[in-house]
């Protein structure tokens, strides 16, 4: 299976085959009897995807379309969440460990571990059988939406019929980005941070245009996508302990804990500002206009 086009075959097809491997390969994780928590966190990776194929393909396929599909792919994802943010919320106290040698701070953030691994197994035994239950009924919508996808109309097989879609989801980014830097509260950031995936996913859809420069680009967009998603669970976590989520009632190290959280967020806003530079550096008209001349040469010489 391969997340990219194939120099054998027009653009529309090359996407609804994408968009056919991604979604069988959901379903085929969705009918499994692998873990529940991999289930769920590979499911919403392809519904990701899914989304951005269909991001790409907007103009094409109509506005009432792209939603009905755009919403459909986002509530299976929400459907079957379950425990995630619980997770998420525990592997940043993981992550936190590593950050300060504090007698009193490790001693917090074990007692902030175990609470959430309280909630985490009540969830389990509580919420697996009703995860279960949604797994069951996004393979059903899935099955749909599948044989939805055999009938879209995609296009023609010219570059021009996907430029828009993508200059669109640059465009976003784009934006995101500076309203970031002006207000890097953590509801922009997480928008930002869907834009940069979505962008993420075209460009490893078109990276056969050209290989040497795309690969890398798309690995600078997915080490952008972590480092605003540990900020993300950083702030998360942040303003759970500061509404009483979390450490209720113990005051001591408190205070030193939010600061070192804080200044984890400051160095990664060190990190992602100038990243995020270097990967929306391009005015939005001229990015699929590049993208465009790289895709139009791959397609003339597919052999070198």
């Amino acid at each position: 299976m391969a997340f990219f086009l194939l120099a054998s075959e027009p653009l529309p097809d090359g996407l609804r085959r994408i968009a056919r491997e991604e979604t069988e390969k959901a379903l085929s994780l969705l009918e499994s009897d692998q873990d529940l928590h991999f289930v769920v966190h590979e499911t919403r990776k392809s519904m990701k995807k899914l989304r951005a194929i269909i991001r790409l393909v907007r103009d094409q396929v109509g506005q009432n379309t792209y939603r009905s599909e755009n919403i459909r792919y986002r509530d299976l994802a929400r459907r079957i969440s379950g425990l995630r943010d619980l997770g998420a919320i525990q592997e940043t106290w993981t992550v936190l460990e590593g950050r300060t040698r504090s007698k009193v701070l490790n001693t917090l953030i074990q007692k902030g571990k175990t609470e959430v691994q309280a909630r985490l197994d009540a969830a389990a035994a509580a919420g697996n059988k009703e995860i279960a239950t949604h797994i069951s009924e996004a393979a059903v919508i899935l099955r749909s939406a599948l044989a939805k996808l055999e009938t879209l109309d995609l296009g023609a097989d010219r570059f021009k019929t996907i430029a828009p879609s993508l200059r669109r989801v640059y465009h976003r980014g784009y934006r995101g980005l500076k309203l970031a830097r002006r207000m890097p509260t953590t509801e922009y950031l997480h928008q930002w941070r869907k834009r940069v995936k979505y962008l993420l996913y075209q460009m490893e859809i078109l990276q056969p245009s050209w290989p040497e420069l795309m690969t890398p680009w798309a690995l600078a967009l997915q080490q952008l996508s972590q480092l605003l998603g540990t900020d993300h669970d950083l702030a998360v976590l942040s303003e759970t302990i500061e509404a009483g989520g979390l450490l209720n009632g113990r005051q001591q190290g408190k205070a030193q804990l939010l600061r070192l959280v804080d200044s984890y967020r400051e160095e990664l806003m060190a990190e992602i500002l100038p990243l995020g530079h270097h990967l929306y550096a391009l005015p939005p008209k001229a990015f699929p206009k590049m993208i465009g001349k790289w895709y139009h040469t791959w397609r003339q010489y597919p052999d070198t």
